[in-house]
């Protein structure tokens, strides 16, 4: 079954950026270093936690074009400081959206630049807004919460990019959703949900139960 629906509110999600790397930029100076990743990979499949998730090539480009190409750089989605960087450039290619953000001069920035050189940030994340998504849903007798080959899966063909950030993790964070988006999935997305979480209530009640000692007086 296939579906498209639009989704909103911002999400979210952190991947590992192994292509990350710090560099010193044209002007030179201890604080015109750039920093260059990978900040969404299309096409890969990761779990959200009761649902697969996919970008889509470009899902982004038109909220980048929207935006003038510049969008802010912050440390752990943290939007109440000031960002420590702003991108310069992106690229939609064939593995994933690449992008290339100045580091701001402060330390602040400057340290987290330090760190990302390191190896100790490895994580890029992405906050975004879901615009347009269309729904692959499995069949009730083939659908696998354990098997990303077999889960429901949400392929998000345009989003509109708010942010990177850069994080220590280098996994992908579904527990970083920043909205409860279970009232715009299909029906059938909820209702394997319902089910997989049934399915964890009896499975801890019969382990329960098979460790109890039942005593009669």
């Amino acid at each position: 079954m296939n579906g498209t629906v639009s989704l909103r509110g911002s999400d979210q999600r952190t991947y590992t950026a192994v292509r990350m790397r710090i560099r010193s930029g044209p002007d030179g100076g201890d604080g015109a270093t750039r920093l260059e990743g990978v900040a969404v990979p299309y096409g890969v499949r990761t779990n959200t936690g009761f649902y697969a998730e996919e970008v889509v090539k470009g899902a982004f480009d038109k909220s980048i074009a929207e935006a003038g190409g510049r969008l802010p750089l912050l440390l752990w989605h943290d939007n109440e400081a000031l960002p420590v960087g702003v991108s310069e450039s992106w690229s939609s290619e064939d593995d994933g959206l690449h992008g290339v953000w100045r580091m701001d001069s402060t330390d602040r920035a400057q340290e987290a630049a330090r760190t990302a050189a390191d190896g100790l940030m490895i994580g890029l994340s992405v906050g975004f807004v879901p615009i347009r998504t269309e729904w692959d849903i499995v069949a009730d007798d083939e659908w696998d919460p354990t098997d990303l080959e077999h889960m429901d899966t949400a392929r998000r063909v345009e989003g509109r990019l708010l942010e990177t950030s850069l994080t220590p993790t280098a996994a992908f964070a579904g527990a970083r959703v920043t909205l409860v988006r279970s009232s715009r999935v299909p029906d059938e997305v909820l209702a394997h949900r319902r089910r997989a979480a049934r399915s964890g209530e009896l499975a801890s009640w019969r382990e329960w139960l098979a460790g109890a000692t039942v005593s009669l007086t």
